[in-house]
């Protein structure tokens, strides 16, 4: 696993709800909230980013700790993305195959 940190240089704006995330068990979500090393809920956040010199927004989500609900903050409202880092693992499927997974975590999303 390789972790960078992420300078997320463009627009970002708020694309929905803060969604909290769930542990899984086999190949189904439990009602138990998942949580970083220090034992804080993590939550989703769905974003649009348009990086500097892109023609369109792409859409991402940010994994972000937060003892309670994040902010909710209205669709297209621009934000920025404090601590963001980039996590990213590789895996052998059940067929042998080696997968590359990727995850964008950050400290936070506030308003800009």
């Amino acid at each position: 696993m390789s972790n960078w940190n992420v300078n997320l240089t463009g627009v970002i704006v708020a694309s929905g709800q803060p969604v909290p995330m769930m542990k899984w068990e086999g190949n189904k979500p439990t009602d138990t909230p998942q949580t970083n090393a220090e034992g804080v809920p993590l939550y989703k956040i769905p974003l649009l980013y348009k990086p500097e010199g892109a023609a369109d927004y792409e859409k991402i989500s940010v994994e972000v700790p937060s003892a309670k609900a994040p902010e909710s903050i209205p669709d297209f409202t621009p934000v920025q993305v404090n601590g963001a880092k980039l996590r990213v693992n590789t895996w052998t499927d059940g067929g042998g195959k080696t997968r590359l997974s990727e995850k964008l975590s950050a400290a936070s999303v506030k308003r800009a």
